[in-house]
């Protein structure tokens, strides 16, 4: 289905004067509804991309400290191995 922004619906309510008003308000009302529909799906997909942006951030951040600690365990196990009990 194509959606119809507001003054398409204008347009079309002024060229069809014999139109009942329940017609114009369910045609109103439809073309009210795709413009929601749209600006909800838009809002949604820009707060998934920040959403992803920030998990990116702290997976990295994640990354680079587990990175960090593992060298440190990995000297101290050296140094542990060449002494005796």
């Amino acid at each position: 289905m194509k959606l119809i922004t507001r003054s398409q619906l204008r347009r079309v309510i002024g060229k069809v004067c014999s139109m009942g008003l329940y017609e114009m308000y369910v045609l109103a009302a439809r073309a009210d509804t795709a413009l929601m529909r749209r600006r909800l799906a838009r809002s949604l997909y820009a707060r998934a991309k920040l959403r992803n942006r920030q998990l990116k951030k702290q997976y990295l951040h994640n990354q680079k400290k587990n990175s960090g600690s593992s060298a440190d365990m990995k000297r101290a196990g050296q140094m542990r191995s060449g002494r005796l009990p």
